[in-house]
């Protein structure tokens, strides 16, 4: 199952070798006639026109143009002799292969949302209130909410309260002025989706919130105000993390109820070695927590 795409790469090797020595029309010539036959040999060895189909996509998408395109720029620096550029491009073009891979991006996303893999919400019993830490929802040119990425979240909440699980539900963030200039606030938001879903609007309260910490000062100061004794927190597996921390660092205590999940065990496959959107934005969500967690943000 590799040989397509090893067929790929010793079919640009051939060209960059060859064409160090070779001047003029020649050298596309016989570019075109090594990339014909590659492309004929990917097309005979896939099991599957399905396969092929989704190879032919992700090359032709936004990541997958730029990645080609930096092969061949890598292909013309080595047949002019640019070692040097033909390097700093190659070192590019790893790290952006790295970046969308979607082995890795997954292989990542597990490690950091390992610690929380064997919680079951729907079977930890029931909790006072529960918080559901904003940003997983947005505005359609209509006006009403809906559910984005990490939506997951929303909805989780939502089967929990229908299951009896929860008393009350929690919703926290607000838009941060400058950055966000339409809309509404994520709570707001959270709040028109579960009303939808039958949640009675008196289970529903509303916290704002820019980032998570300020959520939890919102949180602890919440908490003060009731007598509530056990509580949970729900938000993306990936972030769970960091709220986990910065929850103990305002002696908040919640019990981590972890939603879309996005790690796990993903097969490299002949698609892997060609980046794409998906696997940059996991990997993008990945980093952004690895950092937050270095720096205590």
């Amino acid at each position: 199952m590799w040989f397509p795409t090893t067929l790929l790469f010793l079919s640009l090797l051939t060209l960059c070798i060859w064409g160090r020595h070779e001047r003029g029309m020649a050298w596309w010539r016989v570019a075109f006639v090594v990339c014909l036959v590659a492309l004929v040999g990917v097309v005979w060895w896939f099991p599957a026109p399905i396969i092929l189909q989704k190879l032919v996509n992700r090359i032709v998408m936004p990541c997958g143009v730029i990645w080609l395109g930096i092969l061949f720029v890598i292909a013309y620096a080595m047949r002019q002799n640019q070692f040097r550029t033909a390097a700093a491009l190659g070192a590019v073009q790893l790290l952006f292969t790295l970046l969308g891979n979607d082995y890795l991006a997954h292989r990542l996303a597990g490690r950091i949302e390992a610690p929380f893999a064997a919680i079951l919400p729907l079977a930890t019993g029931h909790y006072d209130a529960i918080f559901v830490l904003g940003g997983s929802t947005g505005t359609t040119p209509a006006g009403a909410a809906q559910l984005g990425w990490s939506g997951d979240r929303v909805m989780l909440a939502a089967r929990m309260f229908h299951e009896g699980q929860v008393d009350y539900l929690i919703t926290t963030g607000e838009r941060i002025e400058g950055l966000h200039t339409v809309g509404r606030d994520p709570s707001q938001e959270t709040s028109e989706i579960w009303k939808t879903l039958g949640i009675p609007e008196e289970k529903i309260l509303l916290l704002d919130g820019r980032n998570t910490r300020e959520e939890m000062q919102g949180i602890k100061k919440l908490m003060q105000e009731h007598q509530w004794k056990r509580l949970g927190v729900i938000t993306s597996a990936q972030h769970m993390p960091r709220a986990v921390r910065l929850g103990d660092e305002y002696d908040v205590k919640l019990e981590p109820l972890p939603a879309n999940f996005e790690g796990g065990e993903t097969p490299w496959t002949e698609l892997s070695l060609i980046p794409d959107s998906a696997s940059m934005y996991t990997n993008h969500k990945s980093l952004k927590e690895l950092l937050a967690n270095l720096v205590g943000a």
